[in-house]
């Protein structure tokens, strides 16, 4: 797991027992799977087990506002198929025409996302510092204070 972090440049962090705030990205991210699973679930809420596959299968395919990706595409460099598209159809791909290839394109197209991801996370935290900034006060301290 560390060689994997390495390699994709992430840096673990680990938050203190109970204290849900330091771990705003989790817990952001409980609220959304809560509220999706709360408009699923039956009333008897019996049956939440066999929703789950589903809502996290929506979740996966659904585009998130501050990457502009879906959870799929910045996966594994594409959509992933649906019975829907199955129904619908989809735009169809051209194959590659050897191993190689696929994994020069793949490659190409990780990390053309995956630049364009972090240009978009950029912006979006800037967008949420000037929020932030909105509601905080400077604080003026006096000498010994």
């Amino acid at each position: 797991m560390q060689e994997i972090c390495r390699l994709l440049d992430i840096d673990k962090q680990h938050t203190s027992f109970y204290h849900p705030e330091t771990n705003a990205i989790a817990e952001r991210f409980h609220g959304t799977w809560n509220s999706m699973m709360g408009r699923v679930v039956s009333e008897h809420q019996k049956d939440w087990d066999l929703c789950l596959p589903y809502i996290l299968a929506a979740y996966r395919a659904s585009t998130h506002q501050s990457t502009e990706y879906t959870p799929n595409f910045l996966m594994f460099a594409r959509e992933v198929r649906a019975p829907a598209d199955l129904v619908f159809g989809i735009p169809a791909e051209k194959s590659p025409s050897s191993y190689d290839d696929y994994s020069v394109e793949m490659e190409d197209r990780m990390k053309q996302a995956y630049c364009l991801v972090r240009e978009h996370l950029g912006k979006t935290a800037e967008r949420v510092k000037r929020r932030y900034d909105l509601r905080v006060r400077p604080q003026q301290f006096r000498r010994g204070q």
